[in-house]
């Protein structure tokens, strides 16, 4: 099915945000339903007129969710600050990826693989660079 570019948001919430996605228990961590789900149909109709694909906003997922880490790596406030910033964009990305991939049709297993690959490097990399930031490093 080809679907407009310029949904409205009604739309996009009926077609990307059925209670079948956002109901289930394994669904986007808890800011999603607080707040995220709210903000992300904006987001995701702005890509929707770009070429950008659903793979292509979890590859941002991926990088933001490492910058995450990153960030925690910079001394002081500021580096709280943008870990904290990242962390509530890479939840954002998730949220949209998926907007995208329903209202495009295009889910894949390998869109699947992606988003499960960038929450692993995430999770996985936040300890350490906690651990870094707790011993002084660098």
């Amino acid at each position: 099915m080809n679907r407009s570019s310029n949904p409205t948001i009604a739309e996009l919430r009926e077609v990307t945000q059925p209670l079948s996605i956002t109901g289930r228990s394994n669904a986007e961590h808890w800011v999603a339903d607080l707040y995220l789900r709210r903000i992300s149909p904006y987001i995701t109709r702005l890509l929707l007129k770009t070429p950008i694909t659903a793979n292509g906003v979890t590859y941002l997922m991926i990088v933001t969710g490492i910058s995450i880490s990153g960030a925690l790596l910079i001394p002081g406030i500021l580096g709280l600050l943008l870990a904290f910033f990242f962390s509530q964009l890479q939840m954002l990305w998730d949220c949209c990826d998926g907007e995208i991939a329903r209202w495009r049709n295009t889910q894949s297993p390998k869109g699947v693989f992606l988003d499960r690959l960038g929450h692993y490097l995430a999770e996985g990399l936040i300890p350490i660079a906690l651990a870094l930031r707790v011993n002084s490093w660098p």
